[in-house]
């Protein structure tokens, strides 16, 4: 093997040709992401929603975008030191559509600028028409902006007042009032459905031609209706088979002007545990889908988004170390996060597409690397680990818990007495909610294999030791390279790369452009016959600290 050092320098003093960092993305027959190069792409970033989606009123040039990720130093620091590379952002139904037929442009635009600045920085976007149950905020007086238009909700007349049946707003989404807004946009009695087709067939129009949107998310967290005039609803499976004529509705208006970008369609919230299967009484307790949106012929351009929060893992109910018996309602073979990602496994098999975790943790735990044994921390782990094997694509709710002092615990600025929050200097944004450095941001940078010359067979990253390992079955056709994020976070002293077969057959040098990639090639020139299957491992420097 060579020595260290020279492995070491050659990623520095070395580069391969270098290929876009987005391109237009499909969904091949085996449920994987694939570019338009062939490769296997695999996605790793954040949600940043969390603060728009509490705006409200017209677009005026601050509201209903992103707050982080606008930030340029921040944005470099997490795609090129820390190796993210898709971020889901909120497609404001109520910005885009302020007034009847009417469409902000302005809000628009700055919607695109967004998605161009992440493409410069090799970012992928998910646009998502976010909503958080919250149509139940405008009846509750917030005005809150995700979900639909406040002139679309108002045209719901109550069968009861708001809040019925409860005496206060604290259970506001599940009033009647708002689980009757719901069931008028699926029957469309007041123009809801058409109005929701409009509004995604405006940004489809205007992103069509950006390939670094990587889909559109119809609408997060989907509620079926009107549980007090149809509980049969509350059976996921029932849900879904509503959402999916929605959704066919949705996606239609979506090709009208756009038939290349992904949609990505979600479940109810509860029909992501039970196996998604045909069979027509198990049906019944999983998402409930019979087929992609826009039916069969989309699935190459469809994904399942779905999302995974263990619910015994609550902000406020940290433990150190972790329950053996809490730990394994989590994570165990029977446990809840086993079900949901075999779920997702499942819904991708059945209905064909890919699957793509859209949102995870956040709400319910935020990892602190200083304390790797709290509960939060290893559930954070858990996922990461399961994610890496069952090569799943993910973003995390939500970046605003890592950056920014948590909402319900920031001061008001407005208050003479009220200190302002601490300035993360190294990219000018508040510090990290609770932590006090990037202690929260540390669990999530680990390599991975951004793409994949061929199939991938399996990847493994050990935290603890920091041994990265890909196996791959190539496919020579492929000209492009293998590329894996190797972050000098989890390398300080550098690290040493292996590949099976070794060089000259597999080679490595520095990708072109890239501070932080490898490119994995394989030498066809070499006159040995082409490898079946590949392995590349990564390994700390010899000498690193320990």
């Amino acid at each position: 093997a060579e020595p260290a050092c020279s492995m070491v320098f050659a990623l520095a003093a070395v580069a391969l040709i270098g290929y876009p960092r987005t391109s237009r993305i499909s969904v091949s027959a085996d449920h994987h992401f694939r570019d338009e190069f062939g490769r296997v792409r695999i996605f790793r970033g954040f949600n940043d929603i969390d603060e728009s989606m509490r705006d409200a009123g017209p677009y005026d040039s601050h509201n209903y975008i992103p707050r982080l990720i606008r930030n340029e130093t921040l944005l470099t620091l997490l795609t090129d030191e820390y190796g993210f590379n898709c971020f889901r952002i909120m497609s404001a139904w109520a910005a885009l559509q302020p007034a009847p037929n009417a469409t902000d442009n302005n809000y628009l635009t700055a919607l695109l600028n967004t998605t161009q600045l992440l493409a410069r920085h090799g970012a992928f976007t998910i646009l998502d028409m976010h909503n958080e149950l919250t149509l139940s905020s405008l009846f509750a007086g917030a005005g809150a902006g995700d979900g639909a238009p406040r002139w679309l909700v108002n045209r719901t007349i109550p069968h009861h007042a708001f809040p019925w049946p409860y005496n206060d707003t604290t259970n506001a989404a599940f009033t009647e009032a708002v689980m009757q807004t719901w069931e008028d946009i699926f029957l469309d009695t007041h123009g809801g459905l058409q109005a929701w087709a409009d509004a995604w067939r405006t940004f489809a129009r205007a992103f069509r031609s950006e390939p670094s949107v990587l889909s559109y998310d119809l609408i997060n967290e989907p509620w079926p209706g009107d549980v007090y005039t149809n509980p049969t609803i509350l059976v996921p499976g029932v849900a879904g088979a509503r959402l999916e004529s929605a959704y066919d509705v949705v996606a239609s208006a979506i090709r009208e002007v756009d038939d290349e970008t992904i949609v990505m369609y979600e479940p109810v919230t509860w029909g992501v545990i039970a196996p998604a299967t045909d069979k027509s009484i198990p049906k019944l307790l999983g998402p409930g889908f019979s087929s992609v949106p826009g039916g069969a012929a989309y699935a190459n351009r469809s994904a399942y988004s779905f999302h995974y929060y263990c619910w015994l893992d609550q902000n406020g109910d940290r433990q150190i170390p972790e329950p053996a018996l809490k730990k394994a309602a989590c994570d165990a073979e029977w446990g809840l996060g086993q079900h949901v990602l075999d779920s997702a496994e499942q819904t991708q098999q059945l209905l064909g597409g890919a699957s793509f975790l859209t949102e995870f943790g956040g709400v319910w735990f935020t990892p602190d690397a200083a304390q790797p044994n709290a509960s939060e921390s290893t559930e954070t782990e858990w996922v990461l680990s399961q994610a890496d094997a069952r090569l799943q694509s993910w973003t995390f709710w939500d970046l605003s818990f890592l950056f920014n002092v948590p909402v319900g615990q920031q001061k008001s600025r407005a208050d003479a007495n009220s200190a302002a929050p601490p300035v993360n200097t190294a990219v000018g944004v508040e510090k990290m909610g609770w932590c006090n450095d990037d202690h929260c941001l540390w669990p999530f940078v680990r390599p991975y294999a951004q793409a994949i010359a061929g199939t991938p067979i399996a990847m493994r990253f050990d935290s603890a030791s920091s041994m990265f390992t890909l196996t791959m079955r190539p496919d020579a056709t492929v000209a492009a390279p293998t590329e894996i994020f190797v972050p000098p976070h989890r390398y300080p002293d550098g690290f040493v790369v292996q590949t099976e077969p070794p060089s000259p057959i597999v080679s490595w040098v520095a990708c072109e452009g890239r501070r932080n990639a490898i490119c994995v090639t394989m030498n066809t020139a070499s006159g040995a016959p082409p490898p079946t299957t590949v392995t590349v491992t990564i390994a700390p420097h010899p000498h690193a600290r320990r």
